[in-house]
Order: C-alpha cells, then sequence, then structure tokens
C-alpha cells in the first residue's frame, strides 16, 4: 500500500469518527506548496463546523506524522448542493432529497422530472412525484442535480 493510500485510510478514518463520510481527496502541488483537498459527504449536509472538526483533526495528524513537508493548505468542503448528480454513488447519497433529473430525449414523455429520490441502486433510480413512484435506469439519464 503506498503512501497516499495510507493517508486516505487516516482521513477516512477521521472522518467517520464525525460521522462523516470522506467522499474524495486530492493533493496539488502549486508553487512549492501542497494543497490538500478533502470532500464529505453525511446525509442531511454536512455542517461548517463539522468542516472545521474534520480540519483540525486532519491538521493536528499532519503536523505530527510529517507526511507533507513545508507549507500546506488544508481545504476540507462538502459535497454541496450544485455538485451534479451522475453515477449510482451520487445518486445513492442523495436519497430522500428533492431532485431534477435530465433524461436522454426521446425515451420517456417528458424530459425533465423533479420529485424526491426514493431508491438508488446499481441498475436505476426511484422518483417520487405525488405519492406516484417511478424507475428510470441510468444509462436513460444525462444528469441530476439537487433542488433547493
Amino acid at each position: 500500500m503506498d503512501i497516499l493510500e495510507n493517508v486516505r485510510l487516516k482521513f477516512d478514518e477521521l472522518a467517520q469518527s464525525l460521522g462523516l463520510e470522506l467522499v474524495e481527496t486530492t493533493i496539488v502541488h502549486l508553487g512549492g506548496r501542497a494543497i490538500l483537498r478533502l470532500t464529505v459527504h453525511k446525509p442531511g449536509g454536512v455542517t461548517v463546523g463539522e468542516c472545521a472538526d474534520l480540519s483540525r483533526d486532519v491538521s493536528d495528524y499532519l503536523d505530527t506524522s510529517e507526511i507533507i513537508h513545508g507549507h500546506y493548505t488544508l481545504e476540507v468542503t462538502s459535497l454541496g448542493l450544485d455538485k451534479p448528480l451522475i453515477k449510482a454513488i451520487d445518486f445513492k447519497r442523495r436519497i430522500g432529497e428533492k431532485v431534477r433529473i435530465e433524461f436522454k430525449p426521446g425515451i420517456y414523455e417528458k424530459n425533465v422530472i423533479e420529485g424526491v429520490l426514493s431508491q438508488a441502486d446499481d441498475a436505476a433510480i426511484t422518483i417520487t412525484v405525488d405519492d406516484l413512484s417511478e424507475q428510470y435506469r441510468y444509462e436513460n439519464i444525462i444528469r441530476g442535480k439537487i433542488v433547493y
């Protein structure tokens, strides 16, 4: 296991201890400075306080482990409402939320639908509108987004 994978596992452990899911970890180097970006998620949303708590925990870990030498910038953010829903995992994370789904033209009667994302598995999603639930396969979806 390489060092980046070990770091990701540690960050995931720190996130889970706060009830968060670590979605993405990236490290970029700009002008001799490392920028470490962590993206987290929690059903119902992540608070600024939770991002700050994780940032503090990760920073403490990095400062004592000396994995990143020199100066670094740590950014901890949530998925946010504007991140498009494209892959199955994106939809699974947003079950229970109101979504807007855009379909490939000519597949369904409507090319766009808004409703509650009531289910998501590896093959399809289920959208509920006015107590009527309908299933839609991923291959027919262009993208989805959270409606707020």
